[in-house]
């Protein structure tokens, strides 16, 4: 029997069964044998694995099996993996299968079923926990002796046939058939399965998930809490605290605080927490900020905020921590509650690096004590470059836990701390079921290892004890900096992590430190070797919430579903990443996934799940410092049932002098539930009533200003969202044409090339002047990239702002870390690109 003829047949076997689900038939005993093959079929099978391959043909054709080949994604999944007798997964491609799939295949074992494993036990790590263990642990094993090509094996729930690599291929072996045919049947098994016996969730597709913007063009945010009743409470960092309502769907500023944000100008309005007997016993919420440059000190204060109301005459300072504003950088600012109402506190080393070379700073000369980060995260008795626990008192003074890091008397150091050896842990979070810190560190900056030490790295932490984590001596998983004298410019040896020592004179602390704790995760600029899916690029680590759901409503219709309880939800600023990750009984992590890899995201600062289960996302935008217009508050919902329709909102002519005609297309718009209609409401200048129904609509904006238009996306269970955009009336574009004497057809290098060109403008064609050719630039270069050319001759990319010169420049910088620091026109953190350009 053919391939596409057993796929054929077990269609129509499907399509009898469709009513029959495994939700309501959680047992089921197969009459026929149906094996699914899952290989990678874009690559080259090696001679051996292609022998396997014909062997399994063979055995279909000539015995009691019928083979299904993989070809549709179909195939693996809730619904049709229970009617398959095994499943044969020859060399598959490691990320061929969507993580719904992969845990369907785990479920599927679990119910009893069998599968035969045919792969190199050598796979990535962190990406699959499950098949990691199903190729390379040890489990019991049945009859193997009797069959060396194949280890028989208990697991999961179920049973695996797993190609033995002790075997040596290189052998001949006439009964190749017969190996595999026993291997079959040792998977099939009684061909029969029981779904009642899973412990184990099903994984939701990211088509369930929905995101909703709260509010947008916000002016760098912060942190937040999500209040009882769903109000989000959020700060800015330039002092202002907002309230956004959900009864209202608006946001208001509830206070502003002057902030210093000079010298070290990463300062400002930076940690925000509710205390946990917040709406019951009281309304104290918990900021860190930064007062008037005069006071040299960061302050850690409780307020009453209640009725939408912060009541400032209620402040009492908790907790000072000192700070440099010579120079930056470095301010932490995290603050979360554990299950037992203790609060942390994550301070920044409060030290500049931008003048180590990218690696640590530890220059001990005199007067470069902003330089040093010895003084602060290598100092036991500084706050800074540290992760503070303290136990909030009624009266607003704090009680010192036990289990921190030092005594309590300060006689080895500040009885405050936790976590030390610190560089920047701008968020924390905590395990709640198992009280564990958690927290992102942001590394330094060297691109490459040097004679100055290893390459920068970033670092996801976990602290299950109090403990010193390494910075300035140690970064990643205990890499040494070598001593270096910055007055030589000589380097000596990296310090012992079981014993370091801080003999800076910057250091007024205990010179003997703790042992140096390696980090959890650490990951650089490049893919890294050992957690190659954090990805590369730009670095900014951030600890993101546990997900459980012990304090959401019981009527929650939005919440997660039960495969993410348990899992850290951790994210990257820079990278506009979010991830999960999955630990195992021993708190060890395991397992790495994305969370909606395709979602919009820009610059993630800030993460929290609400009472309704919903996650909350706030995005700080595309620039650092800037008032960035993709800065926003976002909501992301599940659906378990109806999806919500995906609202997409197309337009030409965006702008142009009044009266100005626009035209907008819903068309792009979708709904993943195949069966729904979707219906269309636009808005232009009111928005009280739509003012057209249809797909594709033109809409005239007769007077000159800014018009807000809006699109309501309607499925037929009455499910919306909505896109928007902004239309600018007033001011036409300019009119160019470029024109030369010479042919348009081909280019002769080192010829001159002469042109003229027309510019014409609807409003400054009422002017005498017109428009001036000085406003006029004009770039011309050859693109060697036939393939690129016929793609901006053909439509299939665009060029991006700028001239046609810039494109591959543009592009290069797009996909670099570039833009973390630098702009084309506005300065940041670095120049802008302009003022680069005119250096050169």
């Amino acid at each position: 029997m053919s391939f596409r003829t057993a796929y054929l047949l077990f269609a129509l076997i499907m399509l009898a069964l469709a009513a029959c689900s495994k939700r309501n038939e959680p047992s089921l005993t197969r009459t026929n044998r149906y094996v699914l093959l899952v290989r990678d079929t874009a690559s080259t099978l090696s001679a051996f694995d292609s022998t396997l391959l014909v062997a399994l043909e063979k055995l279909a054709g000539d015995s009691f099996i019928i083979l299904c080949p993989f070809s549709d994604s179909m195939q693996i999944s809730e619904e049709h993996l229970p009617y398959y007798s095994s499943v044969v997964m020859l060399h598959p491609q490691e990320d061929s299968l969507r993580l719904w799939q992969r845990t369907a295949l785990e479920r599927y074992v679990e119910a009893g079923n069998g599968i035969v494993a045919i792969d190199n036990p050598q796979v990535t790590p962190y990406l699959w926990h499950w098949y990691q263990l199903l190729l390379r642990d040890s489990f019991p094993v049945a009859d193997t002796l009797a069959n060396p090509v194949f280890e028989k094996l208990a697991f999961g729930g179920g049973r695996v046939a797993r190609f033995n690599y002790c075997y040596d291929q290189q052998l001949p072996d006439t009964s190749l058939v017969s190996r595999l045919s026993d291997a079959l049947q040792f998977a099939i098994g009684s061909n029969s399965c029981n779904y009642r016996q899973l412990t184990t969730p099903p994984a939701p597709e990211f088509s369930q998930f929905t995101r909703k913007v709260l509010d947008d063009d916000l002016f760098e945010p912060m942190e937040m809490e999500i209040l009882p009743f769903g109000e989000v409470l959020f700060l800015e960092r330039r002092g202002k605290m907002k309230l956004y309502d959900p009864s209202r769907e608006k946001t208001k500023v509830v206070a502003e605080f002057d902030v210093c944000t000079e010298g070290n100008y990463e300062d400002g309005l930076h940690g925000l927490a509710l205390d946990p007997g917040y709406g019951k016993s009281n309304h104290y919420i918990y900021l860190y900020y930064s007062p008037p440059c005069d006071t040299p000190y960061q302050f850690l204060s409780r307020f009453v905020f209640k009725n939408h109301q912060l009541e400032r005459d209620s402040e009492i300072v908790v907790l000072r921590v000192k700070v440099q504003r010579e120079t930056c950088c470095h301010s932490g600012g995290s603050l979360e509650f554990g299950p037992d109402s203790l609060l942390y506190l994550s301070t920044g080393d409060n030290t500049s690096s931008k003048e180590s070379d990218g690696f640590t700073p530890t220059d001990e000369r005199p007067g470069r004590s902003p330089y040093d980060a010895q003084k602060s995260s290598g100092n036991t008795h500084d706050l800074r470059g540290k992760i503070i626990r303290i136990k909030p008192l009624p009266n607003g003074t704090y009680a010192i836990p036990t289990g921190n890091l030092f005594p309590p008397d300060g006689s080895k150091g500040r009885p405050e701390i936790y976590a030390m050896g610190c560089r920047n842990p701008f968020r924390i979070s905590i395990d709640s079921k198992h009280n564990t810190l958690y927290w992102g560190d942001v590394g330094p900056d060297g691109g490459e290892d040097g004679r100055y030490g290893p390459q920068s790295y970033d670092e996801f932490n976990q602290a299950r004890q109090a403990g010193f984590f390494g910075w300035p001596y140690f970064v990643g998983n205990n890499k040494g900096y070598p001593y270096r004298n910055f007055a030589t410019d000589s380097v000596g040896l990296p310090q012992d992590p079981a014993h370091p020592l801080n003999y800076s004179p910057n250091n007024d602390g205990d010179k003997n430190l703790p042992p140096a704790q390696p980090a959890m995760f650490w990951y650089p600029y490049s893919r890294g070797a050992q957690f190659p899916l954090l990805g590369e690029g730009s670095r900014s680590a951030l600890a993101g919430p546990f997900y459980y759901t012990d304090k959401i409503m019981p009527t929650a219709m939005v919440k997660f579903p039960p495969y993410y309880v348990g899992k850290w939800f951790i994210y990257e600023w820079a990278r506009s990443w979010i991830k999960v990750v999955t630990f195992d009984s021993l708190q060890r992590p395991v397992q790495i996934e994305p969370f909606m890899p395709d979602m919009e995201l820009s610059k993630p600062i800030d993460m929290k799940f609400g009472p309704n289960g919903a996650l909350y996302v706030l995005e700080y935008g595309n620039m650092y410092f800037m008032d960035n217009p993709d800065a926003r508050l976002v909501k992301i919902e599940f659906a378990s049932g109806n999806r919500p329709p995906e609202a997409r909102l197309a337009v030409t002519n965006p702008a142009g002098a009044a009266p100005h005609t626009a035209h907008f297309s819903a068309a792009a718009s979708f709904d993943y539930d195949r069966k729904d209609s979707l219906c269309y409401e636009w808005f232009f200048t009111r928005f009280d009533q739509p003012e057209s129904i249809d797909s594709l609509v033109s809409f005239t904006f007769k007077t000159p200003g800014k018009y807000r238009v809006l699109l309501r996306v309607i499925d037929n269970a009455g499910e919306v969202t909505t896109a928007e955009t902004t239309i600018q009336v007033g001011n036409a574009a300019p009119v160019i044409a470029l024109q030369s004497p010479l042919n348009s057809s081909f280019y002769f290098a080192s010829a001159n090339w002469p042109y003229h060109f027309r510019v014409s403008d609807e409003e400054d064609a009422q002017s005498p002047d017109g428009v001036s050719t000085d406003r006029a630039l004009v770039n011309y270069t050859y693109i060697s990239d036939a393939n690129l050319m016929r793609e901006l001759l053909t439509g299939a990319v665009q060029l991006p702002e700028g001239p046609i010169q810039q494109l591959e420049g543009a592009r290069m910088i797009k996909s670099s870390d570039c833009y973390s620091c630098h702009h084309e026109e506005l300065s940041n953190i670095g120049p802008s690109f302009k003022a680069i350009a005119q250096k050169i």
